[in-house]
């Protein structure tokens, strides 16, 4: 017969526990934390406001797009209503890293930087890794990557 101390239910519960403990410390190391969507979005409204939009002007569009050849990132594009001009960024959510989606480069910016910081901090996510992009520029010389 076994104590009283090592009970069914106290087993489960040190059981549990010990789960519990293993997947924060996955989360620690940034495995599976992802930044949330609208986080996301603030960031890119962060940089149209560092560069001098209105974001809260009818003349300023943000949205969110669906784009399947980058699931794992939130996309968003930007209309300027005054003009043809349209900016298309990408937000990795495992690290918080902000993309020019043509151009395939990183955005930097003290605003934006500050905001990455914290959501990093926040979310315990992983360092951006420089040497990894996740899209391909689009070439405007007409020859193939």
């Amino acid at each position: 017969m076994s104590p009283h101390w090592l009970s069914p239910a106290l087993c489960l519960g040190i059981l549990v526990n010990w789960q519990g403990t293993q997947a924060s410390s996955k989360l620690d190391d940034g495995a599976g934390a992802e930044v949330g969507h609208e986080d996301a979005r603030r960031l890119v409204l962060a940089l149209l406001k560092a560069d001098g939009y209105d974001t809260e002007s009818p003349n300023v569009a943000l949205i969110d797009v669906t784009d399947a050849s980058f699931p794992e990132l939130d996309n968003f594009e930007v209309y300027f209503k005054a003009s043809t001009h349209v900016r298309f960024y990408m937000v990795e959510r495992r690290t918080a890293e902000l993309w020019e989606k043509i151009l395939c480069e990183p955005v930097r910016g003290k605003e934006v930087e500050g905001i990455q910081k914290k959501l990093r901090r926040r979310y315990r996510l992983r360092a951006p890794d420089p040497s990894k992009a996740p899209c391909h520029p689009v070439r405007t010389d007409g020859k193939p990557d």
